[in-house]
């Protein structure tokens, strides 16, 4: 996984789906590649301070865009479609 410089989000910011996507790649690979729960949590908080982003940050955009389920079912088929690929450069 990489953080491009440039790509941090404002505390106040609103993910657009490009980061939201980049983010649950990175996330999905610290998932697989932890050995324990506490490990994953770690990793994943410094994922999201170097990224600018927060837990809250990941929760309001699936609240913005979860009733719209085509556009959820887009989100998640990237992500996967990324981590298939073995595509986690975070853009």
């Amino acid at each position: 996984m990489m953080l491009l410089p440039g790509c941090r989000a404002d505390a106040g910011d609103a993910l657009v789906r490009d980061r939201y996507v980049d983010l649950m790649v990175a996330l999905r690979e610290l998932a697989r590649d932890s050995d324990v729960p506490e490990e994953f949590y770690v990793r994943k908080d410094s994922v999201l301070r170097a990224a600018g982003v927060t837990d809250s940050m990941l929760v309001a955009y699936a609240r913005r865009h979860g009733r719209d389920v085509a556009y959820m079912a887009a989100v998640w088929d990237s992500v996967a479609q990324r981590l298939i690929d073995g595509d986690t450069i975070m853009r």
